[in-house]
């Protein structure tokens, strides 16, 4: 008789135990049902889906009996640089208030039009005098009295800020279970979307965050004492916005979002991953096993693949209590006056937040669409004329466009004005996935689908170097050249965030080096996951992670930063695969860029003067 491995009798054990438990507890009054924890993860060597041909490797970068993970990995902190409050860091501060249990919208129904009217969705109103909150409409549910007090506009502001520049504020939730096969996946432990509830909002007026809580549980009712969630949240309405969703790690995760338009607006949630599924990295072998820029695993697209399950499991797109209609508040208009104090605040937030960073950012990022137009908060918007700096550019450098496929279409938006033809003598651009496309035409371009006879893990090593080859261009490489850098979703498709790290600090140690003005542009957001195997690390969350190692690493080196992933998250207009959204949202990038380099830089550098 063969002899079951006490890893697997173990897992097996745990999961019956924890089923049972589970049962069980929903015969137990509320009050007394226990809460789930998260799970411990298992060995880093041990399997825990059921491909036998697939041996995974400790991953050096994350095995902590590895005192050699991650090159220089002490010297990867950007963060505690910017933040001088160290309490203050997101994902270590307590709720701002206390909510009530009851939920207040117990059978919410998401329709995945994000745009549909709400016809028949359940109404969140605030209450008289803000004393009372009630709800109305199809379902049914009391008036719940409670305190109110106004929202800390200050707290919510500088968390939104400081969370874009806090890599590990946002992998708090995982930091343990960020390695393909450590993070445990489990039905039982799996937040359920249906069953997910809406804690009772508070709904402030124009100018103030209005907030609400998503409270997380099991399919069978459980709640849930942990995080690793993955919520996706869409308002509409007068405005377009998606606010960030704050982790709480104790199964709550908080949603607060400002709207200077009064009206009523639509709130639509759904649920992209749970048990840390959006976070994990790729395989340690997932780039070898792909084409020459580590796509198209081919070896695991095929459903027959034992591992398919395992790979796509994780991957979900649920409807918030699995309505079809959401749910919608009314905001009412704000004070004037305390809405202009506000702003001036959103104006001041590096100071307000206690921020110190060495970069500017060439646009605030935050905002919200309006009939298609992008409306920041407050027009903060770089300005040359509070810096030294030489003559008016007139026909003088080059501008590089380097990145993917926006930089492409970037570039050629762009070749033929003036950006191109009067402040810079002339454009060029690189066009990579990973490594360089052999050629824009995806029908032409042979390093698509191309494998190697012997398989290969990302070089670094080669993508500095190019990219040092690039700087040094003569017609680059001069105080008057100018480039727009980014490293973006191909990455997040193919390789691990602790080699994105390594690249990352490559190219800056490129940059240093020479002359070039060189700008750092943030990675779009990710509209909704795609179904696919060789895209199933492509996620917002990832997304979000790299992105905030990337700007906060640029920041503290005094690269300026244009931030354009809350613009492109919060666009209404939603590609149909996700990711490929309309070139009409970089019109403000073009702006940016016109001011930036409308003179020539000064022999002290950018100063203020």
């Amino acid at each position: 008789m063969q002899q079951i491995p006490k890893t697997c009798l173990f897992l097996l054990l745990a999961n019956l135990l924890t089923t049972v438990s589970g049962l069980a507890q929903n015969f137990l009054p509320q009050e007394q049902q226990q809460h789930i924890p998260f799970p411990s993860p298992p060995d880093s060597a041990t399997q825990t889906f059921t491909d036998q041909n697939f041996t995974p490797n400790v991953n050096p970068a994350v095995d902590p009996n590895n005192n050699n993970a991650i090159e220089n990995s002490n010297s990867i902190d950007p963060v505690p640089a910017f933040i001088s409050d160290p309490t203050q860091i997101p994902g270590n501060q307590p709720a701002l208030h206390d909510f009530k249990d009851t939920p207040a919208v117990p059978d919410l129904n998401i329709d995945p039009d994000l745009n549909a009217s709400p016809t028949s969705a359940p109404q969140v109103t605030l209450g008289q005098s803000g004393a009372t909150q009630t709800i109305s409409g199809p379902i049914s549910a009391s008036q719940q009295p409670g305190s109110q007090q106004l929202t800390d506009f200050e707290k919510f502001m500088c968390r939104e800020r400081r969370i874009r520049l806090d890599y590990r504020a946002i992998m708090a939730p995982c930091k343990d279970h960020l390695e393909f096969g450590r993070n445990m996946y489990s039905r039982t432990l799996a937040t359920h979307a249906e069953t997910s509830q809406v804690l009772q909002p508070d709904i402030q007026p124009t100018g103030e965050y209005t907030r609400f809580r998503i409270r997380t549980l099991t399919k069978e009712g459980v709640r849930k004492d942990f995080g690793g969630d993955a919520w996706r949240v869409f308002i509409s309405g007068p405005a377009n916005i998606e606010p960030f969703v704050h982790d709480l790690m104790n199964g709550d995760y908080e949603v607060a979002f400002l709207v200077l338009e009064p009206g009523r607006y639509v709130v639509k949630a759904f649920l992209e991953g749970t048990l840390c599924g959006t976070y994990v990295n790729p395989p340690n072998d997932w780039f070898m096993k792909g084409d020459y820029n580590g796509h198209f695993q081919e070896s695991w697209m095929w459903k027959d693949k034992k591992g398919w399950p395992y790979l796509l499991n994780q991957r979900q797109w649920s409807p918030l209590s699995g309505s079809s209609d959401g749910f919608y508040f009314d905001i009412p208009a704000g004070d004037n006056e305390k809405t202009s104090e506000n702003l001036t605040k959103i104006k001041n937030w590096k100071q307000v937040c206690s921020v110190n960073i060495n970069c500017e950012f060439l646009n605030d990022g935050f905002g919200r669409w309006i009939k298609g137009i992008w409306n920041p908060y407050v027009d903060v918007k770089y300005n040359p004329e509070e810096y030294l700096h030489g003559n008016r550019r007139h026909k003088q450098g080059m501008l590089w466009m380097y990145g993917d496929c926006y930089a492409h279409n970037f570039y050629d938006s762009v070749q033929n004005t003036s950006l191109c033809h009067r402040q810079f003598a002339k454009c060029n651009n690189t066009y990579n996935w990973v490594y360089p496309r052999w050629n824009v035409d995806p029908k032409k371009d042979d390093s698509i689908h191309l494998y190697r006879d012997v398989p290969s893990d990302i070089n670094i090593i080669w993508l500095v170097d190019y990219f040092k080859e690039v700087l040094e261009k003569p017609d680059l490489n001069k105080d008057d050249g100018g480039m727009l850098l980014n490293l973006g979703l191909h990455f997040l498709r193919s390789t691990t965030f602790q080699n994105y790290q390594k690249v990352v600090d490559g190219f800056l140690k490129v940059i240093k080096d020479h002359r070039t003005s060189v700008v750092w542009r943030s990675t779009t957001a990710i509209y909704k996951p795609e179904f696919k195997v060789h895209k199933r690390f492509q996620t917002y969350t990832r997304a979000m992670l790299f992105n905030a190692y990337s700007m906060a690493t640029m920041c503290k080196a005094g690269v300026d930063v244009i931030d354009v992933f809350p613009m492109t998250s919060s666009y209404p207009h939603k590609p149909s695969d996700g990711i490929h959204f309309d070139m009409k949202l970089f019109m403000p990038v073009r702006e940016a860029l016109h001011r930036y380099f409308r003179y020539l830089p000064s022999q002290q550098g950018a100063t203020r003067k």
